[in-house]
């Protein structure tokens, strides 16, 4: 399915019959461009149609579905912000805030009562945190190998992780508790900027055709 033409996308996600991307409208040529660049949320059926678009105020790391909910969050300054999404009116709902884990998140996924959490240590150096939906604390959990982070999600008791590449870009299949890499699926062509999953398949979202495709496994 194709993605939106325009703006600078990324942290695809899937509420249960639609799928959702953030996207960046507006050139950042200058440190006053800031001011005028509008972050907003894409609502799009299976076929790539957009059905609404919502403006935001604040910009996005990452969107992640529980299976019930669909969850994104904002790295603040002194905070890491969870919200849940209205999909009737694309509206964030606050619903709980940790301490910085890391340094820049990446991206987001989500399975049970937990969210977990990709975000950069020390130069090199990739983190995922568990989240507690419930009480808002995190546990480190594991590292990952040095990659270009390109998205994450979680399906089958794995956490499925992008690797962009110029030519290849690569989907480890991660083991959340360990970090231990237990497959890694190569994809030809394109920029991976995120992934999400509808329950049972796994999707990518690139930037060579701008497409959301289905992941052979």
């Amino acid at each position: 399915m194709p993605l939106p033409a325009e703006g600078e996308l990324s942290a695809p996600g899937f509420d249960g019959e639609c799928f959702w991307v953030y996207r960046v409208l507006g050139e950042l040529r200058r440190p006053e461009d800031a001011d005028r660049l509008q972050s907003q949320l894409v609502r799009m059926d299976s076929s790539g149609e957009v059905l609404q678009t919502y403006d935001l105020e604040e910009p996005l790391s990452g969107l992640a579905f529980d299976g019930e909910r669909l969850w994104a969050v904002y790295e603040d300054f002194d905070e890491e912000v969870f919200y849940t999404i209205d999909p009737a009116t694309g509206a964030l709902v606050r619903e709980f805030s940790t301490p910085p884990v890391g340094r820049d998140d990446k991206a987001l996924a989500a399975s049970g009562d937990r969210l977990w959490l990709l975000t950069s240590g020390e130069p090199g150096e990739r983190l995922v945190f568990g989240i507690d939906m419930t009480s808002g604390s995190a546990v480190e959990l594991c590292y990952l190998p040095e990659i270009v982070a390109g998205g994450m999600t979680y399906a089958d008791g794995f956490l499925w992780v992008g690797d962009p590449g110029i030519r290849e870009g690569e989907i480890l299949q991660v083991d959340p508790e360990t970090g231990e890499v237990m497959e890694i699926h190569t994809v030809s062509g394109g920029f991976i900027i995120g992934l999400t999953t509808d329950g049972t398949d796994i999707y990518v979202a690139e930037t060579h055709g701008n497409t959301i495709y289905k992941l052979e496994r």
